[in-house]
């Protein structure tokens, strides 16, 4: 079977106008560990991101933050298949100075941290003894999913400040999934960009379409394989967004609203 394969291999190449003794999928011999991958995030565009200011996005497009590649926007939604819950963190940010001589100060990232037991309780707003805000804790609710216009690789779906309550849906559904005895991937979800408005200004929120469909057989073939392969693996997120000012769109009016928009 071996040797048939090989000669298939064989065949291929030479009517590609290649050398007979080229493989198709030659170099990639060596197996990978999950560890080193980066998986990239699904990110919401706002005024301020980069992509936008390149004019390669506009506001309320869903896009794969490596690539730039647009999967969808406030009018076409991106339908994923969930693949598995990732730990919810918190994303810490410090009030440092403007650096505009104006008072004024703005968000720095700090650290990502994981939550738990310790932390669950953390305040979202920390303030000195001046009642002036020196740190911000965001909470993430973090998923690895399949977005099926593209589903060759995996994509870390994150929600946090106004995004938060679609992370619960999410939530909800791997609950009703756990009840129902279904893998949370037997169902394709839709994830939605929705404009809102603050003080006359436009930004984005992520939320979940309430309507579903079955996943396919290969759907769910792929997932299953995503699944296995970061079941005990911790997944490397691409965080670029929340470390580059000019990349993290959380510092737009997103970022202002009030603390209760993360219950």
């Amino acid at each position: 079977m071996a040797k048939k394969e090989e000669t298939k291999e064989l065949e291929k190449a030479a009517a590609a106008g290649l050398p007979a003794e080229m493989p198709e999928n030659w170099g990639n011999d060596e197996a990978i560990n999950p560890g080193e991958r980066l998986v990239p995030k699904l990110h919401l565009m706002q005024g301020q991101s980069k992509l936008v200011a390149e004019e390669k996005a506009k506001m309320g497009d869903i896009a794969n933050l490596v690539t730039g590649e647009v999967l969808g926007d406030s009018k076409n939604p991106v339908e994923f298949i969930p693949v598995k819950k990732l730990p919810s963190t918190w994303v810490v940010y410090d009030r440092v100075d403007s650096g505009k001589n104006d008072g004024q100060t703005k968000r720095q990232f700090k650290e990502i941290v994981e939550v738990g037991p310790g932390n669950m309780g953390w305040e979202w707003t920390v303030k000195d003894v001046n009642g002036k805000v020196i740190r911000e804790n965001d909470y993430s609710i973090n998923f690895l999913v399949l977005a099926t216009k593209d589903s060759r690789m995996p994509l870390v779906l994150s929600f946090k400040r106004t995004s938060v309550k679609a992370g619960k849906k999410i939530v909800n559904h791997f609950d009703m999934c756990k009840i129902d005895g279904v893998p949370p991937a037997s169902k394709a979800l839709k994830l939605l960009a929705v404009k809102e408005m603050k003080d006359g200004q436009p930004y984005f929120r992520f939320d979940i379409d309430p309507s579903t469909r079955p996943s396919t057989k290969e759907e769910m073939m792929k997932a299953w394989e995503f699944f296995k392969l970061y079941k005990d693996q911790e997944v490397k997120i691409d965080n670029s967004d929340l470390m580059d000012p000019d990349l993290d769109s959380t510092h737009t009016v997103d970022a202002e609203v009030s603390e209760t928009s993360q219950n």
